[in-house]
């Protein structure tokens, strides 16, 4: 069942109109604290809120299709919540089996479980031959990479393949469809369409934030993405600007590689600070649909 959270999130915006489209170099900003709303589902059965189990084993019904593997969950959300409950002892892959995701509680957060490694890693993508969307609309983020470590999303439904088969989706004015944040390192993201229409000039569709720990967003690779518009154009494609406490906080040894980053607003690519080693290489940014104001593709 669909609810709507609404509730009021502090944002940056022009000192004119929240929606305004502006120039993010020269415009005068500020915080303001605006109501937002945010889709919610909860499992629901007989009318009542359903808290059972979200999850059938393969030894309980033997009827389930061979796509299930083990089992089935009913949600990424349940699964994700079944890995930090039970944690692993070896590789996790969790294989999309529908078209469409569209009823998670936003944000997916990835952090630690018991047992992550660089060998007990957490996958997710499509399973062969499915094309994928995880969408909504939440003031956060679609994923949510929070001292996350050893995740990949790969969008491609073909075993080592580079087809872009899963779109990710935010439709929030205020936030990215995917963050990094809190010492999230060794992360990957490949093969995706990656869609948003973040207007603050302090987020991107992709983002790599700031950090309360003590090593920053470090080791993340982020390859052969389309990064671009959902319904209107976002300010940045890909934001950069970390924690400036010291050289170990800073954002750093993050790899941006052979994206697609285009139908921007401001920048494809904006590095802001607080930021060292960074790799940005082989990266397409272009823009196929006007804007008014002057652009810039990758400013460091």
């Amino acid at each position: 069942e669909k609810t709507v959270k609404k509730g009021l999130k502090e944002v940056e915006v022009s000192s004119d109109d929240a929606f305004e489209e502006i120039n993010s170099d020269n415009s005068e900003m500020k915080m303001m604290k605006m109501e937002v709303e945010e889709e919610m589902f909860v499992p629901v059965q007989n009318g009542q809120v359903y808290t059972g189990p979200l999850f059938i084993k393969r030894s309980n019904d033997h009827d389930l299709p061979a796509e299930a593997m083990s089992g089935v969950y009913a949600t990424i959300t349940a699964a994700l919540s079944d890995l930090y409950a039970r944690g692993a002892n070896g590789p996790v892959r969790f294989l999309l089996t529908d078209p469409s995701y569209n009823s998670e509680n936003l944000p997916l957060m990835i952090s630690s479980w018991t047992g992550s490694s660089s060998v007990n890693t957490l996958t997710i993508k499509p399973n062969a031959g499915v094309n994928s969307a995880i969408s909504g609309s939440n003031t956060t983020a679609v994923f949510d990479v929070n001292n996350g470590s050893h995740f990949t999303l790969d969008g491609s439904n073909i075993n080592n393949g580079s087809t872009k088969d899963l779109t990710i989706a935010n439709s929030s004015a205020f936030a990215s469809t995917i963050r990094f944040i809190n010492d999230a390192d060794n992360n990957v993201i490949k093969n995706c369409s990656i869609k948003g229409v973040t207007r603050s000039s302090s987020n991107g569709v992709v983002f790599f934030s700031t950090t309360d720990r003590p090593s920053g967003n470090d080791s993340n690779l982020i390859l052969n993405n389309d990064i671009t518009a959902n319904s209107i154009s976002p300010f940045f494609c890909i934001y950069n600007n970390g924690t400036g406490t010291n050289s170990a906080t800073k954002n750093s040894r993050n790899r941006i590689i052979d994206n697609r980053c285009y139908d921007f607003y401001s920048r494809g690519i904006l590095d802001e600070g607080n930021s060292v080693s960074n790799l940005y290489e082989g990266n397409e940014i272009y823009s196929v649909t006007g804007q008014s104001q002057f652009q810039v593709g990758c400013r460091i």
